[in-house]
């Protein structure tokens, strides 16, 4: 826009869609796209199983193959801003061999070195981050902004294909083959791969055929939502989940109303029975439970035009702990937090945590996202939705930061122990400044998604321990810590938050006297930390 000029946008304004994928034959959804649509590749060219993208990234980038022979090559996926080689930029949609020590540049600011003896592709952004090229034979590379892509290591085909919205009519899908091996076969006959620019179908149910497998993919055009509960005026729209959407709104019965946010039930993705009532779980916990870092529950209700339950909350104003690791990590050489900081957040998470746990109930949901930081310098616990009792399994969990047992029937149920598996990783997380998906060997993280395969989980080993510990400066005083937290077994972990505490804060008073640490503007850093990341 020119400096004189300016927009205004009406909450509800965008048209939503929603794209819920299923197996023919089967109930149960396996996914969903949001209004972008995406990518659905394939794990192999034998296998009918699909893969859909993370929330967070874009189409893809470009296709890294390991070839028979060793030869490396890459292909540019008619990406927007490039794949480079040295200076060069390849053509779209073309394949170069790679050499040894050659740099590949994903955009402006995104670059790796090939190391090809090794078989390695390392960061020149971030030294510590590489990618063995023995794990798979392909990598599809997309991209998660301007500073980040994502190298999964899934043993992936070619893109499949891709789904996009219709400019005009919301039910209406446009389905584009993305030169797969074998055809998309859209509704029984349709050949997408003989079609240059895809096609759209007016139809709200297509189906499609990968392997032998057929799938249905469903698009649902969303009304806008103004009001919720007929008291509640949107003011924007927060946070979009699989489970629930949360919004700012104010209360039309107060004359000069503050800003609340209200969670409501995302009942258009079709959880069921299930994710209903694991809201009403948190409902009723939310009232349940006092605690200053812990957020309130002040009114509950019914929205009849949606059929959905929601709650409201006071509106905190500030970041989450994953914005503010992302942002250290794009502004700092290293993303770790100050050990001060650490100290800060550590206590007030197990504070949370101990008050849920008097309840005979687990969080089973601990991860950056879940712990947001005010511009007051307050700490809150968020999202109870996936809490569980003592003794039973977890039905939802996110991967990475969920303990081995959580959503695995062959393994003990769920326990206090459950929780201190993710507090460690947690802590591992900020003493490193590196993300849990690259601890894990893993580099795709659906920041919301949820998964029941055991492959999912992270096993931190203590060699892998060391190896992400090595340089950190209190590293060797809270290895032993981290590796007892994060044990296969739950029955060899810390059996409560206030052990694991106890020795947190015995490595902490070794760290601090290792490093001569000062509490002096610690609490004023976090506090700034919430500040700069707010919004991003």
């Amino acid at each position: 826009l020119d400096e004189d000029e300016s927009f205004e946008t009406s909450p509800g304004s965008r048209r939503h869609v929603t794209y819920v994928i299923r197996e023919e034959g089967k109930a149960d959804v396996i996914g969903s796209l949001g209004d972008d649509g995406g990518v659905i590749s394939r794990i192999n060219l034998k296998d009918s199983q699909i893969l859909l993208p993370p929330k967070d990234v874009s189409t893809p980038h470009a296709l890294l193959r390991l070839r028979p022979d060793g030869r490396v090559t890459i292909k540019d996926l008619r990406s927007r801003n490039g794949t480079f080689v040295g200076d060069s930029r390849l053509a779209d949609g073309k394949q170069r061999r790679l050499q040894d020590g050659d740099h590949i540049r994903f955009g402006e600011s995104v670059e790796f070195e090939l190391d090809l003896q090794r078989r390695k592709l390392v960061s020149l952004n971030n030294n510590s981050i590489t990618r063995d090229l023995n794990s798979a034979d392909q990598w599809l590379i997309t991209r998660r902004n301007l500073h980040s892509v994502v190298i999964p290591n899934t043993h992936l085909s070619s893109p499949h294909m891709l789904i996009r919205p219709s400019d005009d009519v919301a039910s209406e899908i446009r389905i584009k083959d993305l030169h797969s091996h074998n055809p998309t076969i859209v509704d029984g006959n349709l050949k997408l791969s003989e079609l240059s620019d895809g096609t759209f179908v007016d139809e709200e149910t297509v189906t499609f055929k990968v392997g032998k497998t057929t799938y249905s993919i469903t698009a649902r055009s969303l009304k806008s939502v103004d009001v919720i509960g007929g008291r509640y005026k949107v003011i924007k729209q927060v946070y979009i989940s699989k489970m629930a959407d949360v919004y700012a709104v104010k209360d039309n019965q107060m004359a000069d109303s503050p800003l609340f946010a209200a969670k409501i039930l995302n009942t258009h993705q079709e959880k069921g029975v299930a994710a209903r009532d694991a809201f009403q779980k948190e409902i009723t916990l939310m009232q349940a439970l006092d605690n200053p870092h812990l957020v309130p529950c002040v009114a509950t209700g019914h929205d009849d035009s949606y059929d959905a339950p929601y709650y409201v909350m006071p509106f905190l104003e500030g970041s989450d702990m994953r914005r503010v690791l992302h942002w250290r990590r794009r502004q700092a050489a290293t993303g770790a937090l100050r050990l001060a900081d650490i100290r800060e957040i550590f206590h007030a998470t197990c504070s949370a945590l101990e008050s849920i746990h008097k309840l005979n109930i687990a969080h089973c949901d601990l991860k950056p996202a879940n712990i947001f930081i005010t511009h007051q310098r307050e700490i809150r616990l968020l999202d109870l939705g996936v809490v569980t009792p003592f003794g039973e399994h977890a039905e939802f969990f996110t991967q990475f930061y969920s303990a081995p047992e959580v959503g695995s029937k062959q393994l003990p149920p769920v326990s206090r122990a459950s929780d201190v598996y993710s507090l460690g990783v947690l802590l591992l997380e900020m003493l490193t400044g590196i993300e849990a998906k690259e601890m894990s060997g893993y580099a795709t993280e659906p920041a919301q998604d949820v998964s029941n395969t055991e492959s999912s989980k992270p096993q931190h080993s203590l060699e892998n321990l060391k190896q992400w510990l090595d340089g950190v400066p209190s590293g060797d005083d809270f290895l032993p810590v981290i590796a007892k937290a994060s044990q296969h077994n739950s029955a060899e972990r810390y059996q409560s938050i206030p052990e694991f505490l106890a020795a947190f804060e015995q490595a902490f008073e070794g760290a601090a006297a290792q490093q001569q640490l000062s509490d002096e503007g610690h609490k004023a850093n976090l506090a700034a930390l919430s500040r700069q990341t707010d919004g991003i």
